[in-house]
Formats: structure tokens, sequence, C-alpha cells
């Protein structure tokens, strides 16, 4: 079930995603606010058949992935009926047994309609897309058997805790749009009734979370029931207020619906999800890592393919981390005596604003970056963090819709409005960061974009796109005016964090280390004098496996290529072609991009 694996895209990456569905069929009755159907009852996408033209199949594929669920749909899609979208399978998706057959039978007649085609008679483009969508389907299908692992109430990142800002980003511009909204709402409820349900499952598989979790999990279900809701009203109040398609005696008619419905059907649901967590919070089994689990380290083993974006095994990817991480912390300590601490903070006093950093970073992205053709002037908005989210993140990019590349939100949280936090947020989630990377990949003449596009936010590519944008971070430094040594301190300093947790989170999760042996091994390395293996950061990696590979392993695998290109092709290197050339092949794997940068550097031969 792919929602199992890869929840909705506005939970799953750093760098910010969304998702969402369609309003055919779907609306209120205005009188009464009564449902037309049930959203249970709806049929969304059927299955994709062989096709000649195999950009007809991809745009298949993207009609029916992106419409599991209306979240995921209305996030990805402007206009449905453009990719012949009649309607989404369901409001939110479900963890029901039935759904997940139906979900991997999709995936596995997918596999056989891909290999009818000749992989040689496809375009180049069209091979991206091939290999792309095939590792996609054979790493989801190869978990078709597997306990399930993915815990949607997590934590850190479980769906509890979303739900209301993926309502407070709900894209509305209509009455329609409006309606679709009302109907989310109120089918919270069945939405939660599946996850209880499937915790359940886990729970009678000795799969459920540990204790400490559970009571943490209890906490902030107690946070949302002790405020009545405030998360679901108040930022829909303040938003009706704004809807100039209303009159004001609609404005109250909603408002007053949304408390109803909040009060009728989200309280009881986060009172069942504290219900059965309180009711299977002993169930869980102590100690940390998939590795002791049956089944787990094969299953961490696909997830860490997902995330790095390659098709190295666990243990090459420990190696290559290792290596970095050793070369880090010896140049951190050799060049820490000489870095003035100070310019740390006042190289970073005059930016004020996410503004002032973009206008910066465009200034001195010149002559290093490709422009992106016809951009508009207004390519984003900057919006305060919503405060159902705020207490969870520093800054937010949120995903444009595919059909919609212009529409782009970024979100800051006030707590890091200012400083070198500031603008490494900024840098990494705007320009020339993800909202950069994303709208230069929607605006290019790629073939069959909307699919490359879905799979990308399910997580496939994660590590190209997140390579980038840890290596943009770097860049930030240096555009900030940061002086070149301690632009370097910093880039070790955060390379050194970032492969030291991820060396743990391989420990932890595939190698089984204890707190003890984690201990052993970074004291014996000379990597404890700087990251403590505490409780904490134990808890972290064992709550989201394989969370900071995708930046680590990424920027790792874009140096490399950088290096590769620069000693291939000497005097004709050029940093920005080579830009040039990672932006235009865009979210896919960098055995894929290792392979496109071949092709690349033959242009200059």
């Amino acid at each position: 079930m792919l929602n199992k694996r890869f929840p909705h895209l506005i939970q799953l990456l750093a760098g910010a995603l969304a998702v969402a569905v369609l309003v055919t069929g779907c609306s209120f009755v205005r009188d009464g606010f009564t449902d037309k159907k049930d959203p249970k009852q709806i049929t969304g996408a059927t299955h994709p058949t062989y096709t000649e033209d195999f950009d007809d199949f991809a745009d298949q594929v993207f009609a029916a992935l992106v419409s599991f669920d209306q979240v995921t749909l209305h996030s990805m899609v402007l206009d449905e009926e453009k990719f012949d979208i009649e309607e989404a399978q369901s409001s939110w998706g479900d963890f029901s047994n039935e759904s997940e057959e139906e979900d991997w039978a999709l995936l596995e007649d997918l596999i056989e309609v891909l290999e009818e085609y000749d992989y040689d008679e496809l375009s180049r483009g069209q091979k991206i897309t091939y290999d792309t969508l095939l590792k996609f389907l054979e790493g989801e299908v190869a978990l078709k058997d597997a306990p399930d692992f993915y815990d949607p109430l997590n934590s850190l990142r479980g769906n509890h805790l979303f739900l209301a800002f993926n309502l407070d980003t709900y894209q509305i511009d209509d009455q329609d749009d409006l309606d679709m909204y009302m109907t989310l709402v109120k089918d919270i409820k069945p939405y939660v009734e599946s996850i209880c349900e499937y915790e359940e499952r886990r729970s009678e598989d000795g799969l459920f979370m540990k204790k400490d979790y559970a009571i943490r999990v209890m906490e902030d279900i107690s946070d949302m029931l002790d405020s009545e809701g405030t998360d679901f009203i108040s930022g829909f109040e303040d938003r009706v207020d704004g809807f100039d398609f209303l009159s004001d005696e609609e404005r109250e008619e909603y408002k007053e619906k949304n408390r109803e419905y909040v009060d009728e059907y989200v309280m009881p649901a986060y009172q069942l999800l504290y219900n059965t967590v309180e009711d299977l919070k002993e169930t869980g089994e102590d100690g940390y890592g998939l590795a002791r689990f049956e089944g787990g380290k094969e299953y961490y083993a696909r997830q860490i393919q997902m995330e790095t974006g390659t098709m190295m095994t666990v243990d090459e990817v420990f190696e290559k981390i290792e290596k970095v991480a050793l070369e880090s912390h010896e140049e951190l300590f050799e060049i820490a005596p000489e870095v003035d601490y100070d310019l740390l903070d006042s190289s970073f006093e005059s930016y004020s604003s996410p503004d002032d950093v973009i206008e910066n970073n465009l200034l001195h992205m010149s002559g290093r970056f490709p422009e992106i053709p016809d951009a508009k002037d207004d390519l984003y908005v900057i919006d305060e963090m919503p405060d159902s989210i705020a207490r969870f993140a520093a800054g937010m990019y949120l995903l444009p819709q595919v059909d919609d590349p212009w529409d782009n939100v970024f979100y800051i949280n006030d707590g890091y409005s200012d400083g070198l936090d500031m603008y490494e947020v900024v840098s990494h989630e705007c320009i020339p960061g993800h909202l950069y990377q994303t709208v230069w990949f929607l605006t290019s003449d790629n073939e069959n974009i909307p699919l490359r596009y879905l799979l990308s936010a399910y997580g496939e590519g994660l590590g190209t796109e997140e390579g980038w944008t840890t290596y943009i971070e770097t860049i930030s430094y240096e555009m900030a005016g940061l002086p070149e040594l301690e632009t370097r301190y910093v880039e070790l300093f955060y390379e050194a964090m970032y492969t030291w947790t991820s060396l743990l989170d391989i420990g932890i999760n595939y190698y089984g280390w204890t707190q003890e042996d984690a201990e052993e091994y970074f004291s014996k390395n000379g990597m404890d004098q700087i990251f403590e293996v505490s409780l904490d950061v134990m808890e972290s990696v064992d709550i989201m496996p394989a969370m900071y590979l995708s930046y680590t392993v990424g920027k790792i695998e874009l140096m490399e290529m950088m290096t590769r290109a620069q000693e291939t092709l000497g005097d004709d290197y050029s940093e920005l072609e080579f830009h040039r050339f990672y932006l235009e092949t865009g979210p896919c794997t960098f055995e894929i991009l290792n392979r496109e940068m071949n092709e690349w550097m033959k242009e200059y031969n």
C-alpha cells in the first residue's frame, strides 16, 4: 500500500511536499451541506494499459497513482480534466487490507505493462522515465510480503501531527474547492479508523511502537483534545474571511459547519487515536532499530536505496559515508583554531527577511547558475508558518501543482527569522534550493514531467534532490559573505553532523548496534568529540530510519559527480553548465544521472 511506505508528501520531506485530490462529484449540496456521495465509493482511475505511445502510458500511470486520494490529487494537479482524471479513490486514503491488495495489484500490473515496451526504441528522456518508474515499482513490490514496519503514528512525523496542516494548505480557489475541504474535514474520522485498525494489526505482529513513544503520541493527541480542535478552526476561519466568492452570510455558515464537523468528526477521531494507542502501548518491543525484527534489515535496505537514489548495498553506503566522516572530522579539527567565530553571527546580520536572502542569492547566482527561462516576477510567496506545523519545522516549501509551476509558497517559522539559520533554511528550501530546482524541472522540455514529478514526490530520486539542496547550503554561506575559511568550517561541521548521524542510523537499524556499540565505534574512530550518542539521537534514528541518508549520500554523490566532470573535462569544465545539466536532467537516481553525464560530457569532445 503506497501510503504505508510514503506518507503524504507534505509529511515526507523537509523540503516540503504537499498532496490532494479532485472535486468532481465530491462537492456538497449547499442547501443543508449534504454529501452527494460517500468518498469511499469513489472509483478513481482505471489500471493503465499498453499503448504504443509510451508518453500516453506515462500519463495514464500518473493519473492512476496521483488519484489514490483527494489530498494528493489536489496538491499535485490544478486541472484534473487535462489528465483525464475523473475523481479520487478516497478523501485521505486508508490502511485497510482491501486497499492494500488493490494497490499491490496495480503495481504488479504496471510492471507487466512496462516490460512490454522495447527499451531500445525509447527516446533518451523516456528511458529516464522507464528506469525511474521500474526502480520504484520493483522496490515497492519487493516489500509486498514484508511486515508493516511503517508507522503512521510515529512520534516525530506521525499523520496525527499533520492533518490540520494538510487542511491549512489545501488550495481553495472557489466554492467547489471549499466544499471539498469540508468533505475532507468530515472524512478524517473514517481515515483515522483505518489507521487504528492498521495499528492493531501491527500490534498483533509485534511491531507496535515502544511504550515511551506511545506516551509521547498520547501527549500530542491530548494537546489537540484539550484545545478542542483549535488547529482545525482558527486557520480555516481566517481563510474564509478572505474568500470573495462568499457572501457574509455564507462565510458564517461555513464557519459554523466547520466547527460542527470538528466537534462531530475530528475530535472523536482524535479520541479514538488516543484510546487505541493507550490500549496498545504495552505491546511494543523494547530495543532500537529495525534489525531487531525479522525482515527489518531487508526493509531497511530498500529504504536506503530509495533515500539515497543509489543501488549500493548498505555495506557500501556505510563505507562511503565513513570515509567522508573521517576526513571531515580530521579537517574540522585542523582548521577550528583559525576560525573567527564572531563572523558566524556578524556575516548574517544584514539579512532580516527571507526576501533579503533570496535577493542576495539571485545576485550572486549570476554566471554560476542558469536563469529560469521566462521566470515570472512573482515566482514565490512567503507566508507565516501555520500554527498547526510551526512547532515542528523551521521552514517549508510547498510544492506547486504540476500544471501550475509558478504558484510557489514558502513558509517560515518566526523562530528562524534571522541569522545563519534563516539564511541556510531559505537557501535550502527556496533559491537556489528546492523552489528553484522544482520550477526549473517543471518548466523544462523534459518528457513525462507529471509522472517523474510524482515519483520524486513519493521519494524516488530523493537523494538527487536533497543532495542538491545540501550542496546549496554550502554555496549559500559563501553567497552571504562568509569568508572562505569560515565557510569551509560551517560546511565541515554540518558534513560531520550528517555523516555521524547517518552512520549511527545504519549501525542501529542494519547492524543491530546497541548504544554501547555505537559509543565504542565512534570513540574508536575519533568521532566522539563533537556529537554524543544520546538517548534523543538514538530514538530519532529508531523512529525515522534512514531519514538523514538522502542529505548525506546525496551530497557525497553530487560532489563525486562534479569532481569526475572536472577531471574529465579539464579546462572545458564549467560550473554553470554542470549546474544546468543537473537541473535539466531532473529528479531520478544517481545511476541515471551518471549515465546521462557521460553523454553530456561527450558534447565537449
